[in-house]
């Protein structure tokens, strides 16, 4: 577009430029409050420096008065993007803000797409503009992204009638993903069921006054939107019927797959309601910050939560319960710091941003959706598994042992992809591999049963030899190689079985259920060349100068690979060292879920080794394991660093601490691109035991020959 005016001064042009022209970028040193500052832009410039020195002030116990000089305004513009960036500096940079140029009615030629907010009340038509969009436009890629067959709840609320209504043959519904906090609110229960099924019921007194004002707020705006049906968990699960329950739980990942819209109240909890919603709730309380600039314009300082738990500002973004469902929705109307927000599998949608003329080249869809784009398609990616995981797992939980139920929905979506399923959150087709999951950043901190009387589970705890057993942030799940060229760069392992796994409920159950890695049978089989080349694979020579997945490998294969690369028909995309196992998955793919059993079991070989911290032990997790002539032959990663006392009293006698050691598997490290693997060495646990079951306490590795050379013993392992 082309400018309303010609600007005269350097920095009005610069200004306009940034939000005139996509790549546009400048950096100036200012003087921001010169007398002679240029009217038209003084008050944003005295807006950035005011901003720039608190987050000074707050950072680094800097005065606002104070004036670190020089300094440096960096404006620009990104391609694909909206907005403008401004950012001050001097010794380290510090991003102020995006910004966006308001667009007046009248002035149809200012390059600028934001839109001034009533900051009262929210424009429910724009809500309504961004659903018909997006079920009109963007067609199969919202429809059904997960691929999954179409799952009803068993109860929906119907909003017309205000009553409960059997999900059975309802195609299109409604969600809602919020937090119930800490106020116990309305709960269906089976003494109510049948009359909460009359017409009217949910307005009756008795009812009426307990259910939380965000789930009254949402059934309004379920009708204003031009939908019928709501599902609600607090009231279409019935509480206290544990079967019910339990089949709500396995299906929660699916419901929220199959609803057409979630509507995600992240601002407070259920007692909190939505505000903003003009004749439903009360009036938000929203602050734009707007500033005027140029002759009739505004710059806004744009205000876009981050939909990550790990960065997001909202305790919505930090509760375990809501990770699978805002993850699996495919269609999300997020409330979020006052703000109305849209994500779909296509594009993202915010209030303050007009979208209709900006059509940006990439969209920033949440992390969530670009993790799980290959594991839906049906490859077992180990990566973005871990990273899916670890983002769950340092959720909060009021209950610790709910870790598991609230990712079961998940799990039984991601069962299709990973022949076998999940056992405790562990994938059964590489289980080997998956029992040797690690966290070195942080402690750990082990997930005990609470003293609530009921559990989703047939049993309360949670299993120490499995992740979902500790909570933990920056947690590594697998590592395992995967063969795909744009993970050769990184750290992985190959996994050779030892022993044969088997599942059960009691610690001496005479029923176990043997677990099948079926990962390591396949990438055996793939080194027969004898074997026809499976159904939908296609191979040709490696060449050093061509380019794959847009990178060219000039340094080769890991070690034993690089003759062929494999292409699968369903993921052209993507090119690998040898064909995996990729399942075929479309909506009739029904999720999976194992029974959920918590003790394992094999035969192995134990071992017990004398240890040494390491250097600055008290700054570490690390210990050193020592063979029989006292050399470094391993390494323990402690999961709570308040387990090094052992070691350091041990020390501080004189004579070093001997533990126990079992066998999990046989694994080379692959590192990188190199030509060949690291000498093998044996994935192993450090465990106690109580009453004849054995409890993890740490992992870690010791070299194969060193083991084997160890005095060791044949036992009977049953983890717990």
């Amino acid at each position: 577009m082309d400018p309303v005016t010609n600007d005269s001064c350097d920095a009005c042009s610069n200004l306009r430029d940034a939000f005139a022209r996509q790549g546009f970028a400048c950096e100036v040193e200012l003087e921001v409050l010169q007398p002679n500052t240029c009217q038209k832009h003084e008050m944003f410039l005295r807006h950035i420096w005011a901003s720039y020195c608190n987050q000074l002030s707050a950072e680094n116990n800097i005065h606002s008065g104070d004036k670190p000089k020089p300094y440096i305004m960096s404006l620009g513009r990104n391609p694909g993007e909206p907005h403008a960036y401004v950012s001050v500096s001097n010794a380290s940079g510090y991003e102020i803000t995006r910004m966006l140029l308001a667009r007046a009615p009248q002035e149809t030629q200012t390059p600028g797409y934001g839109r001034v907010l009533d900051p009262e009340w929210i424009d429910l038509k724009l809500v309504q503009e961004w659903k018909t969009r997006c079920i009109e436009q963007h067609g199969e890629k919202c429809h059904n992204p997960q691929k999954i067959n179409h799952s009803s709840p068993s109860w929906l609320i119907d909003t017309y009638a205000n009553r409960l209504v059997p999900g059975e043959g309802i195609l299109e519904f409604l969600a809602l993903s919020y937090r119930w906090g800490v106020t116990t609110g309305f709960r269906t229960s089976q003494h109510m069921l049948e009359d909460l099924q009359r017409p009217g019921s949910l307005l009756q007194e008795a009812i009426n006054g307990r259910v939380p004002p965000t789930i009254w707020h949402v059934m309004q705006l379920t009708r204003i939107i031009g939908e019928r049906y709501l599902w609600v968990d607090a009231v279409c699960i019935v509480q206290d019927d544990e079967i019910h329950m339990m089949k709500e739980l396995k299906m929660m990942g699916a419901i929220y797959a199959s609803a057409k819209l979630t509507i995600v109240a992240s601002d407070g909890d259920a007692g909190d309601g939505i505000c903003g919603l003009r004749g439903i709730s009360q009036p938000r309380e929203f602050r734009q910050e707007v500033v005027p600039v140029f002759d009739r314009e505004q710059i806004i300082f744009r205000k876009i939560p981050v939909f990550l738990s790990s960065l997001g500002c909202s305790p919505y973004f930090k509760r375990g319960w809501t990770y699978q469902e805002f993850s699996l929705s495919k269609r999300r109307l997020i409330f979020a710091d006052q703000q109305v927000h849209w994500i779909c599998s296509c594009e993202e949608l915010h209030e303050d941003l007009i979208h209709h003329e900006f059509k940006p080249s990439s969209i920033t869809i949440d992390r969530s959706l670009s993790l799980l784009s290959d594991i839906l398609a049906g490859q077992p990616n180990f990566q973005a598994l871990s990273a899916l995981f670890s983002d769950y797992n340092f959720r909060e939980f009021t209950y610790p042992e709910d870790a598991m139920p609230g990712l079961m929905g998940m799990l039984a979506i991601l069962g299709r992809s990973f022949s076998g399923g999940f056992l405790y959150g562990l994938p059964e087709m590489c289980f080997d591999s998956a029992l040797m999951w690690d966290c070195s950043s942080k402690d750990l901190e082990r997930r005990k049963r609470s003293s609530r009387k009921h559990s989703f589970l047939q049993t309360f705890d949670l299993p120490s030899w499995s992740w979902i057993g500790w909570k933990s942030y920056g947690m590594t799940i697998l590592r395992e190689e995967t063969y795909d060229l744009d993970c050769s760069t990184g750290l992985t392992f190959r996994t050779t079985p030892i022993t044969q796994w088997y599942t059960h409920m009691t610690p001496n159950s005479g029923s176990k259920r043997p677990i099948r890695a079926t990962w390591f049978e396949y990438v055996k089989l793939a080194d027969d060349t004898s074997v026809q080349l499976p159904d939908e694979w296609t191979k040709e020579e490696f060449s050093p100068n061509k380019q794959y997945n847009n990178e060219r490998y000039h340094q080769g294969a890991p070690d034993g690979l690089g003759k062929h690369v494999y292409r699968h028909s369903r993921i052209p995309r993507k090119t690998f060292w040898r064909p995996i196992p990729i399942a075929s998955i479309d909506q009739h793919t029904s999720p999976f879920m194992q029974p959920q059993t918590p003790y394992i079991s094999c035969i192995t070989r134990r071992g017990w080794f004398e240890t040494k911290t390491k250097t600055r032990a008290r700054n570490s997790k690390y210990v050193s394991l020592l063979d029989e002539s006292r050399k470094e032959c391993g390494v323990l990663h402690l999961h709570i660093k308040a387990d090094l006392s052992h070691f350091l009293e041990a020390e501080a006698d004189g004579s070093a601490a001997k533990i126990e050691l079992v066998a999990i598997c046989l694994r080379s490290m692959v590192q990188g691109r190199k030509q060949r693997a690291s000498p093998d060495r044996y994935g192993i646990l450090w465990v106690e035991w109580e009453n004849g079951v054995a409890y993890r306490k740490a992992s870690g590795w010791v070299d194969k020959e060193k083991w084997e050379e160890h005095e060791l013993e044949d036992i009977h392992l049953v983890l717990g």
